[in-house]
């Protein structure tokens, strides 16, 4: 099936749903949805999940009060969760992605250990409840009531270094979190979410920050339907996801920081039985994981321009993946390529104004020139953090992560000829590279959008090889990059002086040194293409690695 459908067997009640939680109250289905014809659905029941599937939104202020009232359209529990975290002074724990805490629900404490894997969907759970005595007002932590467990082999991994006799020392009470837990079980057919709207704080000392977010955990029934509830409770109505947990945030408060790093690519490893279908979703898992951090953290007011930075490459590489890896897969929806490269380019947008036009108007300064150029009204209409909440952004990261999700499952116990991959991989890298061959010879009397055709394929040749390079020789596929990147990279300041000639060019104020400016710019895009067209025929001539 095309997964933009994926949401279309929800109930017509559910599709009432604007941009707003007043429908949510009519979200009760009740019977048993019926299947895809291509998909087969497997349920789960509830308490046998051996990981923890969440995904976990966050609630703007304006929002809370709808959120609110919707929840309170049926049975909700209220809960105050009191939660301390426990790491070494180093943060041992939090630098693996491994979490202990001991938390107090309402009057039980239990003791629960966390682990992240390489899925943002999934974690490592073990939860277990523990008592007081008499004397106690928080009960013992002891790492050995995770024994037998994959998340406590973990950790016990991470600790290995410190002798059994030290670990009661070792890990110290890092942070504090509290807040108030709204509870409410939300059910399609036999599928039950648990739906949690915690609001509160996370405290260290004297440095605290808050907490307002929806968590929705799969407890029982289908992935499928886990999605079909998290678009219409989150995306349709302006939520947008959140990848950092309250650990984490933690570690960010001990530090001092308001939030995480840019998160850069990940080229992973091909697996030896891994076919043309699994190698474009762990593919796009891979490229959704740098989409989705950046992405989080621009959502919640990061400034630093890197964070765009590395979500436009993130953005990239997904776009090189949907449309170089499309036909390895009938499901791929053409609606994410479309919602993604929207984002791209309001972000490009803003980079020009932000970082390239800034840099250039610099640089003239630096020979003499003095252009006065500012920003006229109009031409940045929106900033990053609106392009990143946009509901459309959103709901195809969504619909990415549950096809990656689904697909990954259909296809787990399924073994492919490593062979047939590889061969498909060398014919789309043979038909990228005799493209930029032919253009390449002749960049300085192409067109303007020719160059641009031209940067955009090299692009895509450089990630498609950097996604495939396990299945070459790694060293041959760097060597032969690095040629590319020097020509991408002269590309890139082409194309940053063409776009700040453009900028000028067209702008219909009058402005002191307007003719100075326009001809430093020519001047240097001459030069530009000179070495554009030297950088790129030196790397046409290199062996290919494939």
């Amino acid at each position: 099936m095309c997964r933009a459908s994926m949401w279309d067997n929800v109930p017509t009640t559910l599709h009432r749903c604007a941009q707003d939680f007043r429908h949510i109250t009519l979200f009760r289905a009740t019977s048993v949805l019926t299947n895809d014809r291509n998909i087969i659905v497997h349920a789960l029941a509830e308490e046998s999940l051996p990981v923890e599937i969440e995904l976990k939104f966050s609630v703007p202020k304006e929002k809370s009060v709808a959120l609110l009232t919707a929840l309170h359209s049926g049975d909700v529990r209220n809960c105050w969760l009191q939660a301390i975290y426990y790491d070494t002074r180093e943060g041992k724990l939090a630098k693996r992605g491994a979490t202990i805490r001991l938390r107090k629900e309402g009057r039980r404490w239990i003791q629960t250990a966390k682990m992240v894997t390489s899925d943002p969907l999934l974690r490592l759970e073990h939860n277990i409840e523990v008592s007081t005595s008499r004397h106690q007002e928080i009960p013992e932590l002891v790492l050995a009531r995770h024994d037998g467990t994959a998340v406590g082999a973990a950790i016990s991994n991470i600790l290995r270094s410190i002798p059994p006799e030290g670990l009661p020392t070792a890990l110290i009470d890092r942070f504090h979190i509290n807040v108030l837990r709204r509870i409410r079980d939300e059910y399609i057919g036999d599928t039950k979410v648990e739906m949690a709207f915690d609001t509160g704080h996370i405290r260290c000392g004297e440095r605290s920050i808050p907490i307002r977010e929806l968590e929705m955990e799969l407890k029982s029934g289908t992935i499928e339907n886990f999605f079909r509830l998290a678009e219409v409770w989150a995306v349709r109505t302006g939520l947008h996801i959140c990848t950092s947990s309250k650990a984490v945030r933690g570690e960010y408060l001990i530090d001092g920081r308001q939030g995480g790093n840019p998160v850069t690519a990940v080229n992973r490893k091909i697996g030896p039985d891994e076919g043309k279908l699994r190698f474009l979703v762990l593919t796009l898992r891979s490229c959704l994981h740098q989409i989705m951090d950046n992405a989080s953290e621009i959502s919640r007011g990061a400034k630093d321009e890197e964070f765009v930075h590395q979500l436009r490459v993130g953005l990239r590489r997904i776009r090189t993946a949907l449309r170089e890896l499309s036909k390895f897969s009938t499901n791929i929806d053409p609606a994410w390529e479309y919602a993604f490269s929207q984002t791209f380019h309001e972000l490009g947008t803003h980079r020009d104004i932000a970082a390239v036009l800034p840099k250039v108007l610099e640089a003239m300064h630096v020979c003499g020139i003095d252009y006065c150029w500012k920003k006229p009204p109009g031409l940045d209409a929106g900033t990053p953090q609106m392009s990143v909440k946009a509901v459309e952004f959103q709901r195809a990261m969504l619909s990415v992560l549950a096809y990656c999700h689904i697909t990954l499952r259909d296809e787990e116990h399924r073994k492919h000829a490593h062979s047939a991959l590889k061969e498909k991989i060398e014919g789309l890298l043979d038909h990228l590279y005799t493209q930029i061959a032919v253009d390449a010879k002749h960049f300085s009397t192409l067109t303007i959008a020719r160059r641009h055709g031209l940067r955009k394929r090299l692009k895509r040749l450089r990630y498609l090889s950097e996604f495939a390079s396990s299945l070459f020789d790694s060293h041959r596929v760097k060597r032969y990059l690095k040629d590319w990147r020097k020509a991408q990279d002269a590309l890139g300041t082409y194309n940053d002086y063409r776009i700040s000639f453009d900028t000028f060019n067209h702008d219909t104020r009058t402005l002191k040194n307007r003719t100075l400016a326009l001809n430093w710019l020519d001047m240097h895009l001459e030069n530009c293409v000179r070495q554009c067209a030297a950088a790129l025929n030196h790397a046409v001539k290199k062996p290919v690695f494939w």
